[in-house]
């Protein structure tokens, strides 16, 4: 079993400081991701297309993805979609190492509480459906 939680990111709005590690946008259609790419440290992914200098309020605040297992340490490869009926984003996640057998994975910046409220794009009626579809066997 896993816990999903979609949580605010720690940091600083007025400098636009998150902890942060490389994803995709939307517009890019489909990021691939490998654990081992993850840094956990503080600071900003200049290159993310998601990212902006500036951010101010709770509408800009970044929320992240995280998937955390319950009760056991296996490991698989799986793709994330989160979609509503307007538009839908797919992310690829494998590589796990062993380092990380019984640690959480998280896709951070997922997209500003201001998207998620904005009922024209992903969140429909206060929803965000988020799919886990597994594309390898455990190891």
């Amino acid at each position: 079993m896993w816990e999903l939680r979609i949580a605010v990111l720690p940091g600083d709005p007025k400098q636009g400081y998150y902890s942060t590690s490389r994803s995709s946008s939307p517009a890019a259609g489909a990021g691939r991701f490998s654990p081992r790419a993850y840094d956990g440290g503080v600071g900003r992914t200049p290159d993310s297309e998601w990212m902006q200098s500036g951010m101010v309020g709770e509408e800009d605040q970044w929320l992240g993805l995280f998937l955390i297992p319950q009760g056991h340490r296996s490991r698989l490869d799986f793709r994330v979609i989160a979609f509503s009926e307007l538009t839908w984003v797919e992310w690829v996640v494998s590589g796990w190492t062993e380092s990380y057998i019984g640690k959480g994975w998280g896709l951070y910046p997922f997209l500003r509480r201001g998207d998620l409220m904005r009922t024209d794009r992903l969140a429909r009626e206060n929803t965000v459906k988020i799919c886990i579809a597994p594309t390898s066997d455990l190891y």
